[in-house]
């Protein structure tokens, strides 16, 4: 025979009660135990989800199922069986393939910020668009990591053009209107760029060789 237990009643009032009650919300009367006749959901023999036994009128949760186990994650694999670190769509390239990235792409697109700094040294800036031009035309279509890391270098280098023409523009009346006080301020601004432009292509090149995606900041993406 069926009593309000069975149905998620309390015995004296018959209000509603919810699996983790103990006590009745309307009347205060406590919920008896479960009987020997409870069964405790599949997984959870001890009734202990939900902090005491389970109410005989709580379903089995197949999900609970001991047998099951979801998939190892990649720290529990063993080395041996670890798929090869991969360069995916996310980050600051939009490829359309998930390759793997080899030693001869982290190389290569080490290459491209070194080819910047480079090119500064000997060439008076000139190499500093080839050679990031280059390894992006080089490489694309068989090596997104380090095609991506020319076209971003060629991006920066691009952008700092730009910005040193508004400089320019800028500086002209500037000097005029503050008598060369106002030169003096901007001067002193572009050496605080070009250095943060050199530290950034020091930290693209121990990015790239550690098969990490770089952007530069205030770059301006004129290609993608």
């Amino acid at each position: 025979m069926a009593t309000n237990l069975d149905s998620g009643r309390c015995q004296r009032c018959s209000a509603s009660l919810r699996l983790e009650d103990l006590y009745c919300a309307n009347c205060g009367a406590p919920v008896p135990e479960p009987g020997p006749r409870a069964s405790t959901a599949k997984g959870d023999p001890a009734g202990l989800r939900r902090g005491r036994a389970a109410s005989p009128w709580s379903e089995p949760e197949p999900w609970r199922d001991e047998g099951s186990r979801a998939d190892p994650t990649w720290w529990e694999e063993p080395p041996s069986q670890r798929t090869p670190k991969r360069y995916s769509q996310g980050g600051f390239l939009p490829t359309s393939t998930d390759q793997p990235i080899t030693d001869t792409s982290r190389l290569w697109a080490a290459a491209a910020p070194l080819g910047i700094i480079a090119g500064a040294v000997f060439s008076a800036g000139l190499l500093s668009f080839i050679i990031p031009l280059i390894i992006w035309q080089v490489r694309k279509g068989s090596d997104d990591f380090a095609s991506g890391y020319g076209r971003e270098s060629f991006n920066a280098m691009l952008s700092l053009v730009v910005y040193t023409l508004v400089a320019v523009v800028i500086a002209i009346p500037l000097a005029v209107v503050t008598l060369g006080v106002g030169l003096i301020a901007l001067v002193g601004a572009a050496g605080v760029v070009g250095i943060v432009f050199l530290v950034s292509l020091v930290i693209a090149t121990i990015r790239a060789l550690n098969s990490q995606p770089f952007r530069y900041p205030l770059m301006i993406r004129f290609f993608r």
